[in-house]
């Protein structure tokens, strides 16, 4: 009596069938959407810090010491929490001296110490003061702000719901137009959630206005799908006609 193995017998017929459809093409509908949902900035992150210089490096890193004191005891007062303040390089290099010719010579004339911070802003309203503050105890140094949404999730969920809807309506069309019905969602993908990030550069700003001017603007989040629609059936009409 002659047996079969189970499992490569059902391997064989997946196998077979497998052929037989694969010269069948796909009733899917592939289509992308997007959506975009904005909120205003809560909470900005401003990049501040001090340049110094001295014949000496410990020169150089004291002169520094001192004007960061200023500018920490200067965030201190307008209630700036320890942890919304980190440090982010410090740094000491020599400087070289130049010839004639401006070319960088192996003699050192000076060092150069460079320390940064990160500080957080919770109270957007206060965001002038700050840099004022910074800038007054003797900061040289502003790289930008950045302006963020500290909770965003609601604003994404949004953003993701716009998108979905958006390619459920573009299959729409192209199923009416191709005289057919979208169906069931076979596949849904995320492509990308961007939130473009809002900068503003101080540093000329801080050179010439005794108060900075900032605007805080709106915050954007958009978001990328691609989903796959089973063709349902035929309609019975196509783009209205008979």
């Amino acid at each position: 009596m002659e047996t079969f193995n189970v499992p490569a017998l059902a391997v064989l017929i997946a196998a077979l069938v497998g052929g037989a459809n694969s010269n069948r093409p796909d009733r899917v509908i592939r289509v992308s959407g997007e959506g975009v949902a904005t909120a205003k900035p809560d909470v900005a992150t401003v990049n501040t810090g001090a340049v110094t210089r001295a014949a000496s490096a410990t020169e150089a890193v004291a002169a520094n010491n001192r004007v960061m004191k200023e500018v920490l005891a200067s965030l201190k007062k307008l209630d700036i929490a320890e942890d919304d303040v980190q440090t982010t390089n410090f740094g000491v290099r020599p400087v070289y001296k130049r010839d004639g010719r401006d070319r960088v010579t192996s003699e050192i004339e000076a060092y150069e110490v460079s320390n940064r911070v990160r500080v957080r802003v919770r109270k957007l309203g206060e965001l002038g003061k700050v840099l004022d503050a910074a800038v007054g105890a003797g900061s040289n140094r502003v790289s930008g702000i950045e302006f963020t949404v500290s909770d965003a999730t609601a604003v994404r969920d949004q953003a993701r719901r716009r998108a979905v809807a958006d390619a459920r309506h573009r299959a729409d069309v192209l199923a009416k137009e191709a005289g057919v019905r979208v169906g069931c969602v076979v596949s849904l993908q995320e492509q990308s959630v961007y939130r473009p990030q809002s900068r503003f550069d101080a540093g000329a700003a801080l050179a010439r206005a005794p108060t900075v001017p900032v605007a805080t603007g709106r915050e954007e989040f958009r978001v990328t799908v691609q989903v796959v629609f089973e063709i349902a059936d035929q309609s019975p009409a196509r783009g209205g006609q008979p």
